[in-house]
């Protein structure tokens, strides 16, 4: 039997970004919105100068809830395992499929 997979909401996952980001990189201010098609939804996470692109994309990556197969043009959701506050390790799965990143010069 499969273990239970818990869905943590776009909300909850822009609550995660916004503190994590804002530990990560005090001094640069990032704007996180969202957007909702009839398959999914998708985070846009917004900065002016500050952090590169990849330093932002460790933080940003894991939660994502699919993965994108270029070769076969397929996608898939995907869960992970984090230790939540309670100090268990759970299974999760993020609601937005994807997070894109825009680095703004400045």
């Amino acid at each position: 039997m499969r273990p239970r997979v818990r869905v943590i909401s776009v909300e909850e996952t822009i609550r995660e970004l916004r503190s994590l980001l804002s530990e990560s990189f005090p001094h640069t201010t990032f704007e996180i919105g969202h957007s909702k098609t009839f398959r999914s939804t998708s985070l846009t996470v917004v900065w002016r100068g500050g952090p590169h692109a990849r330093e932002v994309q460790a933080i940003t990556a894991p939660r994502q809830g699919m993965r994108f197969y270029p070769a076969s043009n397929r996608r898939r959701r995907i869960s992970t395992v984090i230790i939540n506050q309670t100090g268990v390790r759970e299974r999760v799965s993020y609601e937005p499929a994807f997070v894109s990143l825009h680095r703004l010069q400045g």
